[in-house]
């Protein structure tokens, strides 16, 4: 009888080690790209059935170049080497986003991860879908980046960033270093590794040299950004094509100045100088009869042209039965010519701010400025070259200078 037990007890033990073994096996998911939120805000998009299988890693892409004439694709192996494939589509290929919504090649965005299927030749793709298996962070703009540990941290996460993760910026290839904390990214990964970065609002760097005689003058980039030049001063700015103006004590100028993504441009202040001051023609016209308009404090003759050196000045109008009216004029060309209106300025009422370009025979007409909540004046930029009154002088800047 205790034989029996013993024997009884044996393959009880015997069943249950089989059952775990079992359940092991089947949680293994070999190669198999899982899912994860990684923290707060990642969200992971998970398969649209229970049934449909994991993605094996080496069947999952990067897409690196799209050719819309030859209609092929460029495509990086995730994992490894990241190894270069190219593969031509038909208008047979089907081609799907993450649910399933058929996309066409000219909306594939370089930077996003597909799993693919090819016809029997191995050169055409049968399929290619957005990857379900990692997961999507979109239009991140707040972020930290410790590039010499390898991290990319957000919502007080930290994320894998190596060498490894793949950085677009449009169609052009990045090295992380090329990032900035201004940039809006979309972040692709799984679990804690990034596996891909597409850059949608890219940022570069402008930088000033040899700013010894513009020290303490001004700079104003397009109608985005302005403040007070500093030794070997760097600003991070959106990426385009702008026009900056500087000027201080009779020096300076204007010029157009490329920002590229993620790289820095220099600016050689030297070129502004002269060996004589610099002096601009200024004409300013009142709308209303009975202005008195006056530049630093000190009243001028609107009805004759005057001269100002290149620089910053505080202009002002006051009018009876209208609240006073101030900007910054920035002098950076040879002639300027105003017109100052304060019909849209009423005493006492609500000052609404729409800026309204009247550009008619080379001049511009300011009728609103943006409202300033914490001053009782408003106080933005005027220019003297061809873009007239600049929106708002940033704010920011003018309440640092003149707050």
């Amino acid at each position: 009888m205790i034989k029996i037990r013993r024997y009884l007890y044996v393959v009880l033990c015997l069943l249950l080690l089989s059952a775990l073994l079992v359940g092991c096996k089947g949680n293994t998911g070999a190669g198999g790209l899982k899912g994860s939120a990684g923290g707060s805000g990642l969200k992971p998009v998970q398969p649209d059935t229970e049934t449909e299988e994991p993605e094996e890693l080496e069947k999952v892409y990067i897409l690196k170049e799209v050719n819309l004439s030859e209609c092929t694709v460029v495509l990086l192996k995730v994992g490894g080497s990241y190894r270069e494939y190219t593969y031509k589509y038909t208008g047979g290929t089907v081609m799907m986003d993450r649910y399933g919504k058929n996309i066409p090649a000219a909306a594939l965005e370089c930077g996003e991860v597909f799993v693919i299927e090819l016809n029997n030749s191995g050169e055409t793709l049968k399929s290619l879908k957005e990857s379900t298996q990692v997961w999507t962070f979109d239009d991140v703009s707040q972020f930290t980046l410790d590039q010499e540990n390898e991290i990319l941290k957000v919502n007080g996460e930290n994320y894998h960033l190596s060498d490894a993760t793949m950085v677009f910026s449009g169609a052009e290839m990045w090295t992380r270093y090329r990032l900035s904390e201004k940039d809006v990214i979309n972040l692709i990964g799984y679990e804690k590794e990034l596996v891909s970065i597409i850059v949608e609002t890219a940022h570069g760097t402008l930088a000033f040299s040899n700013t010894e005689e513009f020290r303490g003058g001004y700079y104003v980039l397009g109608n985005i950004m302005a403040g007070q030049i500093t030794e070997d001063m760097r600003v991070e700015v959106p990426a385009g094509d702008y026009s900056l103006s500087v000027a201080y004590k009779g020096n300076g100028g204007n010029t157009p100045v490329t920002i590229t993504p993620g790289e820095t441009t220099v600016i050689d202040l030297s070129e502004f100088e002269a060996e004589a001051k610099k002096t601009c023609q200024v004409t300013i016209k009142p709308a209303q009869e009975g202005m008195v308009v006056k530049i630093n404090g000190e009243e001028i003759d609107t009805t004759k042209t005057f001269t100002l050196e290149y620089g910053l000045y505080r202009i002002t109008a006051t009018l009876d039965g209208y609240d006073v009216w101030s900007r910054l004029l920035m002098i950076s060309s040879p002639e300027a010519a105003f017109v100052i209106d304060l019909t849209n300025q009423p005493s006492g009422g609500d000052k609404e701010e729409d800026q309204e370009d009247n550009k008619e025979d080379g001049k511009e007409e300011d009728t609103e400025d943006n409202k300033d909540e914490d001053t009782d004046e408003d106080k933005d930029e005027e220019e003297s070259d061809d873009d007239g009154w600049t929106d708002n002088f940033i704010n920011d800047v003018l309440d640092s200078l003149f707050g």
